[in-house]
């Protein structure tokens, strides 16, 4: 009896920041040199009018979005990852909120034009992060110790806590969608 086994190996990386001699550059030079069957598809930021279909998609306001949407592009440079977490930001700042009188989203223009944003994402997070109660830090610093999946019982016997709590503690960041 003949049995395949067949496997799917899924790497995601940034070209711009892993070079030539990193582990994970040689370990594609090992697979392309290899018989295993390999493709590559690059993946790249937005376009300037991709950037503006996703903004058009989450606020669904085409007549009054080209100016915000500038903006957005100008910060994030089409990066889809940072473009939604930018979005969340502001949000959370008050400068984009929801207005249920007019059923329509709004915005402050100028203080997002004038907001001073990093244009690296891991320094968005960390700041993200900071802005979570100290208990809720504390929580994903140990969830991060234990990789990027696990389970709520083992996360709550590392800190000592009840299911009950550690759901309650991490129930918004999970939420806000980090």
């Amino acid at each position: 009896m003949n049995i395949s086994c067949l496997s799917v190996l899924i790497c995601a990386y940034r070209r711009e920041e892993v070079e030539n001699n990193h582990p994970f550059s040689l370990a594609l030079d090992v697979i392309d040199n290899s018989a295993i069957p390999s493709d590559i598809i690059y993946l790249n930021n937005l376009s300037e009018s991709d950037s503006f279909n996703l903004i058009n998609d989450a606020l669904q306001q085409p007549a009054h979005l080209r100016p915000l949407a500038d903006i957005i592009y100008k910060k994030t440079q089409g990066n889809a990852f940072f473009l939604v977490q930018f979005l969340s930001v502001l949000e959370n700042k008050k400068l984009l909120e929801f207005d249920l009188k007019s059923n329509q989203w709004c915005w402050q223009l100028a203080e997002i034009e004038m907001l001073n944003i990093t244009n690296n994402v891991v320094e968005l997070m960390v700041d993200k992060i900071e802005q979570l109660p100290k208990n809720t830090q504390k929580v994903i610093q140990y969830a991060s110790c234990l990789g990027h999946q696990f389970s709520l019982i083992d996360l709550a016997n590392m800190i000592e806590l009840s299911i009950e709590q550690v759901a309650s503690i991490i129930f918004l960041p999970l939420k806000e969608g980090y």
